[in-house]
């Protein structure tokens, strides 16, 4: 509500000096346009802060680990590979270590370091589950560099792995980078390369509803 109210006052304080323009013969006050282009600033600034899913619907999700790209049901395990979870990609690492697929917060980090989940500031969840079954290794292997709660930046490390210890247990590498809560999804491009490299390059484009 008082989104709508700020966001209708300062349009109409833009019509309002447009009108003011046109009814004194065309004569603009070099004041009056500073106040414009501040008024106008100050809307942009306002969609910014508090319009993330009106204006600027889409998130970005770069990759968060380097390696092959995967699709779901590529996995082995039913769970992901029917999407139970969420829709997404999987990636199988080339290297040890997960970072921030864009800018957020930490909103979930599991205690045995296997998985974590992440927002947007658009409010949208990424769950990021290195490997399959690997919860059984209770912790080993995996060292998390991040809190719950806190803001990472795009490319930021969250977790090492040991990628080399998770074989050697039989375990699969292959990681399902998921998108938990769908309802607030209206599409999802995949990317359609093969390799990806962490931080950089873009495993999907999500526009939100």
């Amino acid at each position: 509500i008082v989104q709508g109210v700020l966001l209708f006052f300062l349009q109409f304080s833009l019509v309002f000096f447009a009108v003011l323009c046109l009814t004194n013969e065309f004569f603009i006050d070099a004041t009056l346009v500073i106040k414009l282009i501040k008024l106008e600033e100050d809307l942009q600034l306002l969609f910014g802060i508090f319009g993330n899913n009106n204006n600027n619907n889409h998130v970005i999700i770069k990759a968060p680990m380097s390696g092959k790209v995967l699709n779901l049901s590529d996995l082995p395990d039913e769970v992901f590979a029917q999407k139970m979870v969420g829709d997404g990609m999987a990636i199988e690492p080339s290297e040890g270590i997960v970072v921030a697929p864009f800018d957020g917060r930490v909103k979930q980090v599991f205690s045995t370091g296997h998985a974590l989940v992440v927002e947007s500031k658009e409010g949208l969840a990424v769950l990021i589950h290195i490997g399959i079954d690997t919860v059984n290794l209770k912790g080993e292997g995996f060292i998390i560099l991040v809190t719950e709660g806190q803001d990472v930046k795009t490319g930021e490390p969250l977790i090492e792995f040991d990628m080399k210890l998770i074989a050697k247990n039989n375990y699969s590498l292959k990681s399902p980078i998921v998108l938990p809560e769908g309802d607030g999804i209206k599409e999802i491009e995949f990317t359609g390369e093969k390799e990806v490299m962490k931080g950089r390059d873009v495993l999907m484009n999500v526009k939100m509803k």
